[in-house]
């Protein structure tokens, strides 16, 4: 099975995705978006921003001393839902529901618009491992990817939350990546700097991911300053790289510092949260019964022993992903 049969593959996640989130959601589609969870944290960006006029009064928010409200999530899971939220803007418009950001057609559109980022993650993936492997290999490795592990459950249960979308935009960096590594553009180089950015802006700690462009199948230093040559090879690209990067900033730390009066702020710090690095905690994240990754995702306890095996072979990028991980 070559990859031009392959097709059907991101159409198909899509339209199962869709059709899965309504039908697990249909009974309560009119209060979905308004339920108070993250998931509400990540959308009310964006009722507030272009409905209400007034992005001091979010609903899902941590109040600081002074009695500001604060939201501790950043805007990138809503930049990426904005065209689902016009277009359910739209719909309710069109059947004469109310207009308000979080009735049944905004709900709608969102499980749409999360089908859709998946299966553009899967399709991306699908194109590197096609690079590499054969058809039916790259084929059932998406298919478990999308279907065995918890990406479905963000996918169909939980789809406002920024798992899916951060699937989308990392399957999306690796691909422009390993074509970058064969073939430098200068749109390629852009497309590195928009994606890398949007994907920190879904959540701060995915800025771990601009590794991978500079790591991702190198075998040796030289290798890694070749990529770091990368930002040297066409001086405007990078500059206008940089500068498309931070657009999308922008409206961040605006944010920031209107509710602040501080241009950068880790948010939870406001809640007196933060990192205790003497205890990492690291079994219970992996087998623990409170969402022990291996004990409800065991499929990737394979994929770990697979990547340990492929470290040993040079440029297969194993490294890298054992290094992020």
């Amino acid at each position: 099975m070559n990859g031009s049969r392959l097709h059907f593959l991101a159409p198909a996640i899509g339209v199962l995705l869709f059709a899965t989130a309504w039908l697990v959601h249909r009974e309560r589609l009119d209060i979905f978006l308004s339920i108070r969870t993250d998931s509400l944290g990540y959308y009310q960006f964006l009722p507030a921003a272009f409905l209400a006029g007034d992005l001091r009064g979010l609903p899902w928010v941590h109040v600081l001393e002074d009695g500001s409200r604060l939201s501790l999530f950043t805007i990138g899971v809503a930049l990426l839902q904005l065209p689902f939220f016009l277009l359910g803007h739209l719909c309710a418009w069109v059947v004469g529901t109310a207009r308000d950001g979080y009735s049944a057609p905004y709900a709608l559109a969102q499980f749409l618009g999360t089908a859709i980022y998946v299966a553009l993650g899967a399709q991306a993936m699908l194109r590197v491992l096609l690079r590499s492997t054969d058809g039916v290999a790259a084929l059932l490795a998406v298919l478990l990817l999308v279907f065995a592990t918890n990406l479905f459950y963000y996918a169909v249960y939980e789809p406002g939350m920024s798992h899916a979308y951060a699937f989308a935009l990392g399957a999306c960096l690796l691909l422009i990546t390993e074509e970058q590594r064969t073939h430098w553009t200068a749109r390629g180089h852009l497309l590195l700097c928009t994606v890398g950015a949007v994907l920190i802006l879904v959540r701060p700690l995915h800025a771990v991911f601009v590794l991978v462009p500079l790591l991702w199948r190198t075998r040796n230093t030289e290798e890694i300053m070749e990529r770091l040559r990368w930002w040297w090879r066409k001086p405007w690209a990078t500059a206008l790289g940089m500068g498309i990067a931070a657009l999308f900033f922008i409206p961040q730390l605006l944010y920031w510092k209107m509710i602040t009066g501080r241009w950068l702020l880790f948010t939870y710090g406001t809640k007196g949260e933060g990192f205790d690095w003497s205890a990492p905690h690291l079994w219970d994240v992996l087998v623990s019964h409170q969402n022990g990754w291996l004990i409800y995702t065991p499929l990737m306890a394979f994929a770990l022993i697979a990547l340990v095996i492929q470290c040993r072979a040079q440029g297969s990028g194993a490294r890298t992903v054992l290094m992020l991980w």
